[in-house]
């Protein structure tokens, strides 16, 4: 059974998960895609690809890296609980 496809709203953001492990990042207000969110294997760990020519606030910019450390610690515990 796979796992559901997630969502998760922040105060200007969404992070929409489009397939597992690849996310979309949505403004709120006009429903623009502002960039992706995808595992970039050769650091290990989740990145934010920005779309060109957004702007980006520091909450934003926060949320955006507080959701990356929340994906990398989930595929991390991911792989720990595997290893048992």
């Amino acid at each position: 059974m796979s796992t559901p496809l997630r969502t998760e709203r922040r105060k200007f953001i969404t992070f929409r998960e489009v397939y597992p492990g690849d996310w979309r990042v949505i403004n709120n207000r006009s429903g623009d895609q502002l960039g992706e969110i995808g595992y970039y294997a050769e650091w290990r760990q989740f990145v934010m690809y920005a779309a060109e020519f957004t702007f980006w606030s520091h909450d934003c910019l926060r949320d955006v890296a507080d959701f990356t450390q929340q994906l990398n610690r989930e595929r991390t515990a991911g792989r720990q609980e595997a290893l048992l």
